[in-house]
Protein backbone atom coordinates (compact mmCIF):
# COMPACT_ATOMS: atom_id res chain seq x y z
CA UNK A 1 0.00 0.00 0.00
CA UNK A 2 2.78 2.15 1.15
CA UNK A 3 4.71 1.79 -2.76
CA UNK A 4 1.40 2.65 -4.34
CA UNK A 5 0.80 6.06 -2.52
CA UNK A 6 4.72 7.12 -3.33
CA UNK A 7 3.78 6.12 -6.85
CA UNK A 8 0.56 8.24 -7.09
CA UNK A 9 2.53 11.42 -5.16
CA UNK A 10 5.36 11.19 -7.56
CA UNK A 11 2.97 10.95 -10.29
CA UNK A 12 0.81 14.26 -8.86
CA UNK A 13 4.52 16.44 -8.58
CA UNK A 14 5.42 15.22 -11.98
CA UNK A 15 1.85 16.61 -12.91
CA UNK A 16 1.95 19.49 -11.05
CA UNK A 17 5.19 20.94 -12.56
CA UNK A 18 4.49 20.45 -15.91
CA UNK A 19 2.07 22.95 -15.58
CA UNK A 20 4.38 25.91 -14.21
CA UNK A 21 4.79 28.87 -16.56
CA UNK A 22 7.99 28.86 -17.46
CA UNK A 23 9.92 31.93 -16.43
CA UNK A 24 13.39 32.48 -17.90
CA UNK A 25 16.05 29.82 -19.01
CA UNK A 26 19.80 29.07 -19.04
CA UNK A 27 21.60 26.88 -20.40
CA UNK A 28 24.37 24.82 -18.87
CA UNK A 29 26.94 22.49 -20.78
CA UNK A 30 28.84 20.84 -17.63
CA UNK A 31 27.17 17.62 -16.49
CA UNK A 32 29.73 17.89 -13.61
CA UNK A 33 28.19 21.14 -12.77
CA UNK A 34 25.21 18.94 -11.43
CA UNK A 35 26.67 15.87 -9.69
CA UNK A 36 28.59 18.42 -7.42
CA UNK A 37 26.19 19.07 -4.21
CA UNK A 38 28.12 22.64 -3.80
CA UNK A 39 27.23 23.93 -6.86
CA UNK A 40 26.26 27.12 -7.82
CA UNK A 41 23.67 26.63 -10.00
CA UNK A 42 20.06 26.96 -7.88
CA UNK A 43 21.10 29.75 -6.13
CA UNK A 44 22.19 31.46 -9.75
CA UNK A 45 18.90 30.11 -11.07
CA UNK A 46 16.65 31.58 -8.04
CA UNK A 47 18.85 34.66 -7.80
CA UNK A 48 17.86 35.32 -11.38
CA UNK A 49 14.23 33.87 -11.64
CA UNK A 50 15.03 31.55 -13.91
CA UNK A 51 12.58 28.01 -13.68
CA UNK A 52 14.01 26.03 -16.78
CA UNK A 53 17.44 24.83 -17.01
CA UNK A 54 18.88 23.33 -20.60
CA UNK A 55 21.26 20.92 -18.94
CA UNK A 56 23.71 18.46 -20.91
CA UNK A 57 24.30 15.44 -19.46
CA UNK A 58 27.12 12.36 -18.98
CA UNK A 59 26.82 9.19 -17.63
CA UNK A 60 26.71 10.55 -14.01
CA UNK A 61 24.00 9.39 -11.53
CA UNK A 62 21.69 12.86 -11.26
CA UNK A 63 19.27 11.61 -8.83
CA UNK A 64 19.98 14.11 -6.22
CA UNK A 65 19.78 16.84 -8.99
CA UNK A 66 16.65 15.62 -10.27
CA UNK A 67 15.16 15.52 -6.42
CA UNK A 68 16.43 19.06 -6.30
CA UNK A 69 14.57 20.48 -9.10
CA UNK A 70 11.57 18.23 -8.60
CA UNK A 71 11.12 20.37 -4.74
CA UNK A 72 12.45 23.90 -6.69
CA UNK A 73 10.03 23.37 -9.17
CA UNK A 74 12.81 23.96 -12.02
CA UNK A 75 12.00 22.56 -15.42
CA UNK A 76 14.68 20.70 -17.32
CA UNK A 77 15.40 19.51 -20.47
CA UNK A 78 18.42 17.71 -22.51
CA UNK A 79 20.72 19.75 -24.11
CA UNK A 80 23.04 18.54 -27.00
CA UNK A 81 24.19 19.36 -30.64
CA UNK A 82 26.76 18.85 -32.72
CA UNK A 83 27.70 21.13 -36.11
CA UNK A 84 27.98 17.53 -37.81
CA UNK A 85 24.73 16.06 -36.87
CA UNK A 86 23.10 18.66 -39.59
CA UNK A 87 24.30 16.18 -41.92
CA UNK A 88 22.89 13.40 -43.87
CA UNK A 89 26.18 11.05 -43.17
CA UNK A 90 25.97 11.92 -39.48
CA UNK A 91 21.80 11.24 -39.20
CA UNK A 92 22.34 8.24 -37.26
CA UNK A 93 24.56 9.46 -34.81
CA UNK A 94 21.64 12.28 -34.26
CA UNK A 95 19.14 9.97 -33.59
CA UNK A 96 21.34 8.11 -31.22
CA UNK A 97 21.24 11.19 -29.57
CA UNK A 98 17.74 11.59 -29.46
CA UNK A 99 17.32 7.96 -28.28
CA UNK A 100 19.72 8.33 -25.23
CA UNK A 101 17.97 11.47 -24.32
CA UNK A 102 14.97 9.02 -24.17
CA UNK A 103 16.53 6.58 -21.94
CA UNK A 104 17.42 9.17 -19.59
CA UNK A 105 13.81 10.34 -19.08
CA UNK A 106 12.70 6.56 -18.63
CA UNK A 107 15.33 7.06 -15.69
CA UNK A 108 14.42 10.47 -14.34
CA UNK A 109 10.78 11.76 -15.75
CA UNK A 110 10.98 14.99 -14.62
CA UNK A 111 12.42 15.37 -18.09
CA UNK A 112 10.70 17.26 -20.42
CA UNK A 113 12.05 17.29 -23.56
CA UNK A 114 15.54 17.69 -25.69
CA UNK A 115 17.20 21.23 -27.06
CA UNK A 116 19.69 20.91 -30.04
CA UNK A 117 22.32 22.95 -30.66
CA UNK A 118 23.09 22.24 -33.89
CA UNK A 119 25.12 24.71 -35.90
CA UNK A 120 25.57 23.97 -39.43
CA UNK A 121 27.24 27.46 -40.48
CA UNK A 122 30.59 26.58 -38.70
CA UNK A 123 30.90 23.47 -40.97
CA UNK A 124 33.86 24.14 -43.50
CA UNK A 125 31.35 23.35 -46.73
CA UNK A 126 28.86 25.97 -45.45
CA UNK A 127 30.14 28.50 -47.76
CA UNK A 128 30.05 26.82 -50.93
CA UNK A 129 27.21 24.51 -50.18
CA UNK A 130 24.83 25.86 -47.78
CA UNK A 131 21.45 24.79 -49.45
CA UNK A 132 22.46 21.42 -49.68
CA UNK A 133 23.30 21.34 -45.55
CA UNK A 134 20.36 23.22 -44.84
CA UNK A 135 18.35 20.62 -46.91
CA UNK A 136 19.95 17.73 -45.34
CA UNK A 137 19.37 19.64 -41.87
CA UNK A 138 15.74 19.56 -42.45
CA UNK A 139 15.55 16.16 -43.32
CA UNK A 140 17.37 15.12 -40.33
CA UNK A 141 15.18 17.03 -37.85
CA UNK A 142 11.98 15.82 -39.31
CA UNK A 143 12.99 12.40 -38.44
CA UNK A 144 14.11 13.20 -35.07
CA UNK A 145 11.50 15.26 -34.48
CA UNK A 146 8.90 12.42 -35.65
CA UNK A 147 10.42 10.02 -33.15
CA UNK A 148 10.44 13.20 -30.42
CA UNK A 149 6.46 13.61 -31.44
CA UNK A 150 5.31 9.93 -30.65
CA UNK A 151 6.92 9.96 -27.56
CA UNK A 152 5.50 13.05 -26.67
CA UNK A 153 8.88 14.67 -25.66
CA UNK A 154 9.15 18.33 -26.85
CA UNK A 155 11.66 19.47 -29.19
CA UNK A 156 13.30 22.93 -29.77
CA UNK A 157 16.22 23.48 -31.76
CA UNK A 158 18.55 26.24 -31.69
CA UNK A 159 19.46 28.86 -34.85
CA UNK A 160 20.99 31.91 -35.27
CA UNK A 161 19.45 35.25 -36.18
CA UNK A 162 20.25 35.23 -39.31
CA UNK A 163 19.05 33.07 -41.83
CA UNK A 164 16.60 34.96 -43.25
CA UNK A 165 19.36 37.54 -43.78
CA UNK A 166 21.43 34.62 -45.87
CA UNK A 167 18.00 34.28 -47.51
CA UNK A 168 16.98 31.04 -45.95
CA UNK A 169 13.61 32.26 -45.28
CA UNK A 170 12.09 28.66 -46.85
CA UNK A 171 14.14 26.96 -44.26
CA UNK A 172 13.35 28.96 -41.70
CA UNK A 173 9.37 28.41 -42.60
CA UNK A 174 9.61 24.76 -42.89
CA UNK A 175 11.89 24.37 -40.26
CA UNK A 176 9.30 25.68 -37.55
CA UNK A 177 6.03 24.65 -39.12
CA UNK A 178 7.23 20.67 -39.44
CA UNK A 179 10.62 19.93 -37.35
CA UNK A 180 10.08 21.18 -33.90
CA UNK A 181 7.93 22.26 -30.98
CA UNK A 182 10.47 25.87 -30.91
CA UNK A 183 12.98 27.67 -31.40
CA UNK A 184 15.53 29.50 -29.26
CA UNK A 185 17.18 32.52 -31.10
CA UNK A 186 21.01 33.20 -30.77
CA UNK A 187 20.32 36.93 -30.95
CA UNK A 188 23.71 37.68 -30.55
CA UNK A 189 24.06 41.43 -31.98
CA UNK A 190 22.97 43.80 -29.92
CA UNK A 191 21.82 46.54 -33.24
CA UNK A 192 18.32 46.74 -34.01
CA UNK A 193 17.81 43.41 -31.95
CA UNK A 194 14.06 43.46 -32.32
CA UNK A 195 14.07 43.85 -36.15
CA UNK A 196 16.57 40.80 -36.67
CA UNK A 197 13.81 38.14 -35.13
CA UNK A 198 10.94 39.58 -36.86
CA UNK A 199 10.46 37.01 -39.41
CA UNK A 200 11.29 34.29 -36.81
CA UNK A 201 8.66 35.61 -34.30
CA UNK A 202 5.61 35.50 -37.17
CA UNK A 203 6.27 32.33 -38.28
CA UNK A 204 6.31 30.97 -34.38
CA UNK A 205 2.78 32.82 -34.18
CA UNK A 206 1.77 31.41 -37.53
CA UNK A 207 2.46 27.60 -36.85
CA UNK A 208 1.52 27.98 -33.18
CA UNK A 209 5.11 27.61 -31.94
CA UNK A 210 7.53 28.28 -28.51
CA UNK A 211 9.71 31.43 -29.15
CA UNK A 212 12.72 31.50 -27.17
CA UNK A 213 15.42 34.51 -27.36
CA UNK A 214 18.72 33.58 -26.12
CA UNK A 215 21.35 36.47 -24.50
CA UNK A 216 25.10 35.38 -24.51
CA UNK A 217 26.37 36.58 -21.24
CA UNK A 218 29.78 35.50 -21.29
CA UNK A 219 33.44 37.63 -21.58
CA UNK A 220 34.54 39.28 -24.58
CA UNK A 221 37.24 37.11 -26.57
CA UNK A 222 39.12 37.59 -29.54
CA UNK A 223 36.91 37.40 -32.38
CA UNK A 224 34.85 35.32 -31.49
CA UNK A 225 32.82 36.99 -28.81
CA UNK A 226 32.49 41.01 -29.13
CA UNK A 227 31.23 43.62 -27.01
CA UNK A 228 28.54 43.72 -29.73
CA UNK A 229 27.37 40.28 -29.26
CA UNK A 230 27.49 39.95 -25.19
CA UNK A 231 26.12 41.84 -22.58
CA UNK A 232 28.34 40.80 -20.37
CA UNK A 233 29.85 44.28 -19.68
CA UNK A 234 26.11 46.09 -20.02
CA UNK A 235 24.87 44.00 -16.83
CA UNK A 236 21.48 41.53 -16.48
CA UNK A 237 19.55 44.76 -16.41
CA UNK A 238 20.30 45.55 -19.93
CA UNK A 239 19.60 42.71 -21.42
CA UNK A 240 16.40 42.01 -19.64
CA UNK A 241 15.60 45.51 -20.90
CA UNK A 242 15.98 44.97 -24.14
CA UNK A 243 14.48 41.70 -23.89
CA UNK A 244 10.90 43.23 -22.56
CA UNK A 245 11.18 45.81 -25.74
CA UNK A 246 11.14 43.06 -28.51
CA UNK A 247 8.54 41.20 -25.98
CA UNK A 248 6.51 44.37 -26.69
CA UNK A 249 7.73 45.15 -30.03
CA UNK A 250 6.54 41.85 -31.12
CA UNK A 251 3.11 41.10 -29.22
CA UNK A 252 3.46 37.58 -28.42
CA UNK A 253 4.49 36.11 -25.28
CA UNK A 254 8.39 34.60 -25.00
CA UNK A 255 11.25 33.47 -22.87
CA UNK A 256 14.20 34.48 -22.36
CA UNK A 257 17.24 32.94 -21.83
CA UNK A 258 20.64 32.92 -20.59
CA UNK A 259 24.09 31.73 -22.01
CA UNK A 260 25.18 30.07 -20.56
CA UNK A 261 25.54 29.30 -16.43
CA UNK A 262 29.21 29.45 -16.02
CA UNK A 263 29.05 33.04 -17.55
CA UNK A 264 26.26 33.99 -14.81
CA UNK A 265 28.52 32.39 -12.24
CA UNK A 266 31.58 34.88 -13.52
CA UNK A 267 29.08 37.95 -13.51
CA UNK A 268 27.91 36.84 -9.80
CA UNK A 269 31.44 36.98 -8.99
CA UNK A 270 32.43 40.20 -10.01
CA UNK A 271 29.36 41.68 -8.30
CA UNK A 272 30.17 40.35 -4.96
CA UNK A 273 33.83 42.01 -5.34
CA UNK A 274 32.55 45.33 -6.43
CA UNK A 275 32.64 45.13 -10.29
CA UNK A 276 29.32 45.77 -10.10
CA UNK A 277 27.48 45.39 -13.39
CA UNK A 278 25.15 42.50 -12.89
CA UNK A 279 22.63 43.39 -10.41
CA UNK A 280 19.44 41.40 -9.34
CA UNK A 281 16.26 41.69 -11.23
CA UNK A 282 13.02 39.65 -10.07
CA UNK A 283 10.20 39.04 -11.74
CA UNK A 284 6.92 40.64 -9.86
Amino acid sequence: MKKYIIIILTLFLISCQENIKEKRSLFSWNSKDIVNEDSQLFSIMKQYSINTLYQSFGKDNYEYFFKQCQQKNIQVYDLCGDKKFALKKNYQALENEINESLSLKKTYPLLKGIVLDIEPYLLIDWKDNQNQILQEFLDNLKKVYKICQDQQYTMIVCIPYYYDTLHHNNFLKTLIQSCCDGIAIMNYYKKDESQHIQYEVKLTKTYHKQCIVIYEMNKPYKDSITEMNTYYHDGINKAIESFEKIKKDHGINMMMSFHDYHALCDIDYNKQRGNDHAISYRLS
